[in-house]
């Protein structure tokens, strides 16, 4: 008896049906978020983008886009629009990548509280996750627009936060891969590597040629809270124009930010020349000291509780959730959305912590290993890959255990394990994609 072929979701589903479903979805979690929660770093950025004048305190490119949004959209709403037609571009994109699976899966996928939750909050962080996603997406997409596409997204997310350039390596390499099949995986790396630092490149170029950026060297901040803890450690300040009394007041308030209530304090105030110098006598007479209080400070951003100062007393979402659900313009289907988030996060806390996600990406590696015939496991090994060392990257410059700065490792996490749930295992004659 012949055996009668099923049709795909994809062949079973009319394209405007499938339209309108991620349209919908879009239109909810605009809808719940609009016109997009701003917090202190995202008015700053604002600003910049409302007199276009730039400074490296936070990504240029991010204000320079929001800049061209508004033009578009009132108020603020124009990065919000963006992002999520970004996003919600990616997972309609991937799913009919996959006609197998049913769209459901995707549309649920994008309603995770873990995803959901600060989907709307104008972040660098939330904008570098959509468009890594959609790089990924468009990876075993062949074509001269999908390739220009992907270093467009490449481009972007570089721009939004720096540290993702090492992000990207793994999906610059399938990149290459998937179009030069004959060059042998050590070429490939020099390669991957190459461009990786050409992405980098020629954000920087762009920044200081194009938006004529201010330098005003964030890194003082983590370098401040470094000489913080060590001037505590050895009972001495280590920071010129600064009392040891200063510094264990600060430091008492918190561990991280001392930068903050430290500047004006200074006689004369914190300078980036100064800081630098400091730093490195510091780093280089006490490297134990040193080497001790990153790593504590990095369990601590991975959600790991260690001994005070580095107590951890809530999970990460508790930061966000005053900004994103208890806004004074909030409205009745963001109340709603804050009590689902919310009400997971609380019976669930490990959900939004960054060992969990560093967990998940390397499982999700040894999957794609063990389904290596499976026709998504080579994506699914490069987002498994680009989740662990986003999550890595952190290790000498966290400051705080903030579920944003691990966003994208989320992310990767699920689409790569929904890819590898893909019914269908091996590529078969005709099967391709796109």
């Amino acid at each position: 008896m012949p055996t009668i072929a099923r049709p795909s979701v994809k062949q079973a589903m009319p394209i405007w049906t499938h339209i309108i479903l991620f349209l919908g979805a879009a239109v909810l979690n605009l809808a719940i978020f609009y016109p997009g929660i701003v917090t202190p770093d995202s008015l700053s950025q604002l600003a910049q983008a409302n007199s276009n004048s730039y400074s490296d305190w936070h990504p240029a490119l991010m204000a320079w886009l929001w800049r061209l949004t508004n033009f578009i959209f009132p108020d603020h709403a124009g990065l919000l629009v963006l992002h999520v037609c970004v996003f919600w571009g990616a997972l309609f994109y991937l799913s009919r990548q996959n006609p197998q699976q049913s769209p459901v899966w995707y549309l649920m996928l994008g309603l995770l509280p873990f995803i959901l939750g600060i989907s709307g909050i104008i972040w660098k962080d939330v904008g570098t996750a959509y468009f890594l996603l959609l790089a990924a997406t468009l990876l075993q997409k062949r074509g001269y627009a999908a390739a220009g596409i992907f270093w467009v997204c490449a481009f972007i997310a570089v721009g939004y936060r720096y540290n993702t350039a090492l992000s990207i390596f793994p999906l610059l390499y399938l990149f290459f891969h998937i179009r030069f099949r004959r060059l042998t995986w050590p070429l490939l790396l020099v390669i991957s590597a190459i461009a990786m630092v050409a992405v980098y490149a020629a954000v920087q170029v762009f920044n200081s040629s194009v938006l004529q950026t201010r330098k005003d060297n964030p890194s003082i901040v983590i370098l401040t809270d470094d000489l913080t803890h060590l001037s505590i450690a050895r009972q001495e300040s280590l920071i010129p124009g600064l009392s040891l009394n200063q510094l264990q007041a600060s430091y008492s308030t918190s561990i991280n930010d001392n930068y903050f209530r430290l500047h004006d304090k200074g006689e004369p105030p914190l300078s980036i020349e100064g800081i630098q110098a400091a730093w490195k006598h510091a780093v280089q007479t006490y490297p134990w000291d040193y080497l001790s209080f990153r790593l504590k400070t990095y369990a601590r951003f991975m959600g790991i509780s260690l001994s005070p100062p580095f107590d951890l007393n809530k999970p990460s979402y508790s930061y966000w959730e005053p900004h994103s659900f208890k806004s004074t313009d909030t409205n009745r289907l963001r109340i709603l959305a804050g009590k689902y988030v919310r009400g997971i996060a609380k019976a669930l806390p490990f959900l939004f912590t960054g060992w969990f996600w560093l967990l998940a990406s390397v499982l999700l590696l040894a999957a794609s290993w063990h389904r290596r015939d499976h026709r998504n496991a080579g994506l699914a090994a490069a987002l498994s890959l680009s989740a662990m060392i986003n999550l890595l990257s952190y290790l000498l410059v966290a400051n705080a255990p903030f579920f944003r700065y691990f966003y994208w490792s989320v992310l990767a996490c699920c689409v790569g394990g929904m890819l590898l749930a893909h019914s269908r295992s091996r590529l078969v004659d005709g099967d391709h994609t796109g």
